[in-house]
């Protein structure tokens, strides 16, 4: 016997299905302005693991891009072309983000109050380094 869908069934489920994917999409558009701001304002963002349907499909990075389809996994104060100054405009543009971990240089000691008090729970490395 085969199994039998009503039309409200189907309409429920196709609604469920919209939803979710409504629901994912504008998080991964958040993520993706908040990415694009970080790197305007000189931070560099290194993405970790693929989040969970995409970790079967590593395909799925190249087509929609990393910003829609994995974790990041840190934010880099610094760049070798220069290193972020404006610490007030970069903190709206972290708070956006599932974030891990946030990399300042040494010399930079000064972001370390302002990024604990508006990321609380986040790691914040300060990395020391001769260039």
């Amino acid at each position: 016997m085969k199994p039998r869908f009503t039309l409200r069934v189907v309409w429920l489920l196709v609604t469920l299905l919209a939803v979710g994917l409504g629901m994912w999409t504008n998080a991964a558009r958040r993520q993706a302005e908040a990415i694009r701001g970080i790197e305007r304002l000189g931070g560099y963002v290194r993405y970790g693991d693929l989040r969970f349907p995409f970790s079967w499909l590593p395909w799925t990075q190249d087509w929609l891009g990393a910003e829609f389809v994995s974790e990041v996994e840190a934010v880099d104060f610094f760049r070798f072309d220069g290193h972020v100054t404006d610490v007030a405009a970069i903190i709206p543009h972290l708070k956006r983000i599932s974030l891990r971990k946030v990399c300042v240089l040494g010399h930079q000691a000064e972001m370390l109050p302002k990024l604990k008090t508006a990321l609380p729970g986040v790691e914040i490395e300060t990395i020391y380094a001769a260039f």
